[in-house]
């Protein structure tokens, strides 16, 4: 999400600008907060099903998200949102390891690493044009469409779990893992709005 975007969604909803860029945290929180558990859940539940699940619920939560009708049922979309992404992306990471030959892996591989190398340099481009010529509405309404074509697609090409683990989950663990996480989101956010005085970098955050 842009500044551009911050900023329509700022007067749409007559948030400030500081206020506005908590859907951007919030998001990546829940990502870092999440993605330890998407293991244990792949296994216990099956990659299929869990992978279906985040993407309709990525779907689900990008229109959610463009529907909004105020500020506080935004962040809570995209609340939801993060939680999808932190189940998709490992998720479909762990069922092409599993079903790809070794001698295929590295083309597989490269798939899925491209995609995320160009999207960076991609999606401002795309994003501020939709927010400039359309609404930031779009920004989430793209993801519907995708999201539904590539639910579909994982149906009827994904073959249906065969597993019966069961394995314990570590719940102390998690929450460690989760809590380093957020903290160190939390600290390089609040770096990176730091601002130097008289040349010199502070010992301390504003």
């Amino acid at each position: 999400m842009s500044p551009r975007h911050c900023q329509k969604i700022a007067q749409t909803f007559h948030q400030s600008s500081s206020t506005v860029a908590l859907l951007v945290s919030v998001y990546l929180i829940t990502v870092a907060v999440f993605i330890p558990v998407s293991g244990w859940l792949a296994r216990r539940f099956g990659k299929r099903r869990i992978w279906l699940i985040a993407v309709i619920l990525f779907t689900v939560s990008s229109l959610g998200s463009a529907l909004a009708p105020n500020f506080t049922v935004l962040l809570v979309m995209r609340m939801l949102q993060g939680l999808a992404g932190s189940l998709m992306t490992p998720t479909a990471r762990l069922i092409v390891l599993e079903k790809t030959a070794p001698a295929d892996l590295l083309k597989m591989m490269s798939y899925l690493i491209w995609p995320a190398l160009i999207a960076p340099a991609i999606a401002p481009v795309v994003g501020g044009a939709l927010a400039t010529y359309a609404s930031w509405h779009w920004i989430f309404l793209i993801n519907v469409p995708i999201g539904l074509i590539s639910w579909v697609i994982g149906l009827k090409l994904l073959a249906p779990d065969q597993s019966n683990e069961r394995p314990s989950f570590d719940l102390i663990g998690f929450f460690e893992i989760a809590a380093a996480s957020l903290l160190l989101l939390v600290s390089a956010d609040s770096a990176s709005q730091a601002h130097p005085t008289g040349g010199s970098v502070p010992l301390y955050l504003d």
